[in-house]
């Protein structure tokens, strides 16, 4: 009886490891509804982690928390040595922290913008990028960001201007990789020299950000568990 019971209670721990596995393989997929449901299928879950993938499939936060998600999976691709794939979560992560600010604060939408809603003094220069099919206007990473420099004194701005330069280190690192634009492919050394520029920039800009727009924390996300016990 006590070695079956072992069995048993062996079985479901594995049981247990299996399919929290499975459900941070899709996290790191991106693949949040599916590892939610996984996690809920788990014997103690977990959690905090559940709580910020209600967030991230919908429920109200403060509207970064999936920067914050491709900053943690830009450590894991690292911890794995592909440091292309960690640059470009980088990258998406500078990008989605200025259209999601533009859009929360400004009422701008980076994929079609609104020449009405911008400085007078960035009009021409934005009319310039409208696509000659469609006449939308779509704007990149740089240009989101210097969009929210234009605007007196915009706090993530204003946070942005001094830091330009080292941004614009940062793009040329990564746009000279082999899974961006160019053939090199991105060193162990050529990350570790600019990712402490990009955590503390989007640390606080999305600090800045939540104070501004009085919006709330829920939940921080850790880094997936290195262990199930």
């Amino acid at each position: 009886t006590a070695r079956r019971y072992t069995s048993d209670r062996t079985q479901a721990k594995l049981s247990r490891w299996l399919t929290l596995s499975r459900a941070f393989d899709a996290w790191d997929r991106f693949d949040h509804a599916r590892a939610d449901r996984l996690l809920g299928a788990a014997p103690d879950g977990l959690a905090e982690y559940r709580t910020f993938l209600s967030v991230l499939q919908g429920h109200r936060g403060h509207g970064f928390e999936l920067v914050e998600d491709l900053l943690r999976n830009a450590e894991r691709r690292a911890a794995q040595s592909h440091y292309d794939d960690a640059v470009g979560r980088l990258y998406r992560a500078i990008e989605l922290t200025a259209q999601v600010w533009l859009r929360e604060r400004h009422r701008i939408d980076t994929s079609c913008v609104d020449l009405e809603r911008v400085p007078e003094t960035q009009r021409d220069k934005l009319f310039q990028l409208r696509d000659r099919q469609n006449k939308a206007i779509k704007v990149g990473l740089l240009t989101a960001w210097d969009l929210i420099a234009a605007f007196p004194d915009d706090p993530l701005g204003v946070q942005f201007l001094p830091r330009r330069a080292k941004l614009l280190q940062f793009l040329s690192h990564r746009n000279n990789s082999l899974l961006a634009h160019g053939i090199r492919p991105v060193s162990e050394s050529d990350y570790r020299s600019q990712v402490e520029f990009v955590e503390n920039f989007l640390t606080d800009a999305i600090e800045r950000a939540i104070d501004t727009l009085q919006a709330r924390r829920i939940v921080t996300l850790p880094q997936f568990p290195t262990s199930f016990d």
